[in-house]
């Protein structure tokens, strides 16, 4: 029992560290390719529109991100209650 854990605990980090490797380097070489890239494009062009026409958007810009923050304090606060 014991000689399995000193066996798949270190298989299981390098699984881990692999996963996190490929993807920092699909990130690098193709970004639309994850949804890491495919959500920093759209964020950019985003806040071009907003940028774009600050006088009508304001309010909007303000909403949007109090709800994004909103949201993810909800999912961090339910995960951390599992």
């Amino acid at each position: 029992e014991c000689y399995l854990d000193v066996i798949l605990v270190p298989l299981g980090l390098m699984a881990y560290a692999a996963y996190h490797v490929y993807l920092w380097h699909k990130l690098r070489t193709e970004p639309l390719t994850t949804i890491i890239g495919t959500n920093a494009r759209a964020r950019r062009f985003w806040v071009a529109s907003i940028i774009k026409d600050n006088e009508k958007k304001n309010i909007l810009a303000v909403q949007t991100l109090r709800n994004c923050i909103m949201g993810s304090t909800l999912m961090a606060t339910t995960s951390i209650l599992l």
